[in-house]
C-alpha cells in the first residue's frame, strides 16, 4: 500500500510539474513582449529586423553575402507586406560561450523577430534554448546536430538536412566505391561526435565494417596527427577514412595525413564543402578527397543558374554552400512571414510547417520537429575540381607562352 501511495504521489507531482510548465509557457512574458514590439514595428514602421548569428570575423564562407543578396532581392520586390528587411550581425566567435552571449544579446533586443544562425552545431543547440524561451524564431542554415530539433521546441528550424541524412548519403557512397572497411577519425565536439555516431550506425546497417574509431581535439598539435596517421596505417587494413571536423583545422589534419603515409581516400561531411578547403586542395592537387554536401554546384535548374550568375556578377565569386544556405534561409523565412502576414514566432512557425517551399534545387517542406525534408544531398569529388583547375592553369601557361 505504501509503495502504491508513493507511486501515486510521484505521478501527481509529475502531472503538476507538467501543468506548471504549460502554464508558464502560456504566460511567457518575454515572448509576449517580443510579439507586441515586433508587430508594431512591422505594421506601423514597416520594418522587420532579423539577427544573423555566426562566427563572422575572418569568415570566408560567403554566408553573409548570400544573406545580403537575398535581402536586396526581397526589399527590391516590395519587402514583406511592404515592410523592409533589416539584417543585424551578431558574432558568436565560433564558441559556445560567445554563442550564448550573442543569443542573450539577440533575445534582449525585443525589436528582433527572428534569428538566422548558428553555424556550429554545439552553439546552435545551446542557443536554441534561449531563443525558445524569449520567443525568437530560430532558423539555422548549417547546424546538422540531431539534438537541435529533437528538443521539441516549436520555434526552432533548420534549413539543412540533419546529420542522419548526410551519414546515409556517405554510407551509400562507400558502398558504391566498394569501401567495406572504414576508419572514423572525428573532432571531439557535439558536431563531430554526432555525425560520426550516425555514420557508424548507417555503416552497420549497410554491412560496412568500422575497423577503428579515434578522436582529436581543437587543441591537438601536428605531432598528434602525425602519430595517428602513422599508427592507423601501420596497424589496420582499411579502404578509406571518414574524417569529421571544421575549418581551418581540417586543412591541417588532411595535410598531415597525406605527408605521413596515409594515402587512402578521405570522405568528409558537409563541413568539407568550404571555399578555403576547396582552394587549398585544388592548388596543391590533393587527391582522393570526397564530401557529402547539400550544395549542388553543377545543378542545372533555372533558379540556381540565374542565382549563380547574378551572385557571381555582384560579388566576383561563385556561391559556395553557405552562400546558398544563407540565401535560401532568408527567402524561406520571409516567405513564411508573408504568408502569415505576421512576424509573430507562432504564426511564422505554423506557415513554415504547413507549406511546401521551392528552393534553388527543388521543393521541400518542414516536419513537426522543424527538420527540412526533401532536399537533395550531393557528393563532391575534389578530384574533378583539381583536374578542372589544372586544365585552366595549363591554358593560362600556354597563353602566356604564346604572348612571349
Amino acid at each position: 500500500m505504501m509503495k502504491r501511495n508513493v507511486k501515486t504521489i510521484l505521478t501527481l507531482c509529475a502531472a503538476l510539474l507538467e501543468l506548471s510548465l504549460c502554464l508558464s509557457c502560456k504566460s511567457d512574458k518575454p515572448a509576449l513582449k517580443r510579439e507586441k514590439v515586433t508587430t508594431k514595428l512591422f505594421n506601423k514602421e514597416k520594418i522587420i529586423r532579423i539577427a544573423c548569428a555566426n562566427g563572422w570575423e575572418g569568415n570566408d564562407t560567403l554566408q553573409w553575402e548570400g544573406l545580403q543578396f537575398a535581402c536586396h532581392e526581397i526589399n527590391s520586390s516590395g519587402g514583406v507586406d511592404g515592410a523592409k528587411i533589416e539584417l543585424i550581425q551578431f558574432d558568436d566567435h565560433d564558441t559556445e560561450k560567445e554563442g550564448l552571449y550573442a543569443a542573450y544579446d539577440i533575445s534582449n533586443r525585443y525589436d528582433i523577430a527572428a534569428v538566422i544562425g548558428h553555424t556550429i552545431s554545439g552553439i546552435a543547440v545551446e542557443s536554441s534554448k534561449v531563443y525558445q524561451y524569449y520567443g525568437v524564431l530560430m532558423f539555422s542554415p548549417m547546424a546538422t546536430a540531431t539534438k537541435l530539433t529533437n528538443q521539441g521546441f516549436p520555434y526552432v528550424f533548420r534549413n539543412i538536412p540533419r546529420a542522419a541524412a548526410f551519414a546515409k548519403a556517405a554510407s551509400n557512397f562507400c558502398k558504391e566505391k566498394g569501401w567495406n572497411r572504414m576508419i572514423i577519425y572525428y573532432l571531439d565536439t557535439p558536431y563531430g561526435e554526432d555525425i560520426s555516431n550516425v555514420f557508424e550506425f548507417a555503416c552497420t546497417k549497410d554491412e560496412i565494417f568500422i575497423i577503428d574509431r579515434e578522436s582529436y581535439t581543437e587543441l591537438d598539435l601536428d605531432m598528434q596527427f602525425i602519430h595517428m596517421a602513422k599508427w592507423l596505417t601501420a596497424n589496420f587494413e582499411f579502404d578509406a577514412v571518414f574524417l569529421a571536423g571544421d575549418m581551418p583545422q581540417l586543412e591541417n589534419v588532411i595535410k598531415t595525413m597525406r605527408e605521413n603515409g596515409m594515402d587512402k581516400p578521405i570522405l568528409g561531411p558537409d563541413t568539407f564543402d568550404h571555399p578555403g578547403l576547396e582552394k587549398w586542395i585544388m592548388e596543391n592537387n590533393i587527391r582522393d578527397i570526397y564530401a557529402v554536401t547539400s550544395f549542388g554546384r553543377n545543378a542545372s535548374s533555372d533558379a540556381y543558374t540565374k542565382f549563380k550568375k547574378d551572385f557571381s556578377r555582384t560579388y566576383g565569386k561563385s556561391p559556395a554552400q553557405q552562400a546558398v544556405q544563407g540565401y535560401e534561409s532568408l527567402k524561406i523565412l520571409t516567405g513564411a512571414m508573408a504568408k502569415a502576414h505576421s512576424v509573430k514566432a507562432k504564426d511564422v512557425a505554423s506557415e513554415l510547417r504547413k507549406n511546401t517551399w521551392t528552393g534553388l534545387n527543388g521543393k521541400y517542406y518542414f516536419n513537426k520537429r522543424g527538420d527540412i525534408i526533401g532536399t537533395k544531398i550531393f557528393v563532391l569529388d575534389f578530384n574533378e575540381l583539381c583536374d578542372t583547375h589544372r586544365a585552366k592553369m595549363k591554358k593560362v601557361e600556354e597563353s602566356q607562352e604564346e604572348e612571349e
